[in-house]
């Protein structure tokens, strides 16, 4: 279980409030480990440093965090969100790029999917 400290079967150790996971386990440069869960190596598009997960004191709350390796983190919402600017949506094997507009018009490119290269 991921407390306020961080995980702590850590490899890294840390106690800093950040669980960082993904497939790579040691800096070979430096020999200190990089994630605080390992997963194989045949995770199907889960990155070295894939996400993270950290604890933020002044909320008291837990926020995910997508480290920009490997094909993305994603999170099934159950209710309604605000979308920001440079939102990826995902749906099916179809991904749209989000872009609000100086006019406040939302923009949607489709960048993976059947429909590759059509904007709404």
């Amino acid at each position: 279980m991921i407390n306020a400290c961080g995980y702590p079967y850590s490899k890294r150790k840390a106690n800093d409030g950040k669980v960082f996971m993904g497939t790579k386990d040691i800096n070979i440069e430096t020999g200190q480990a990089i994630n605080d869960i390992v997963f194989s190596r045949g995770e199907i598009g889960m990155g070295n440093r894939h996400l993270l997960i950290k604890y933020m004191v002044e909320s008291k709350s837990y926020y995910i965090q997508d480290t920009g390796e490997g094909t993305g983190t994603f999170i099934q919402v159950d209710k309604s969100i605000n979308l920001q600017n440079d939102f990826v949506i995902s749906f099916g094997s179809s991904h749209i790029h989000l872009t609000i507009t100086p006019s406040a018009e939302l923009k949607l490119d489709f960048v993976d999917g059947p429909s590759t290269g059509k904007s709404l």
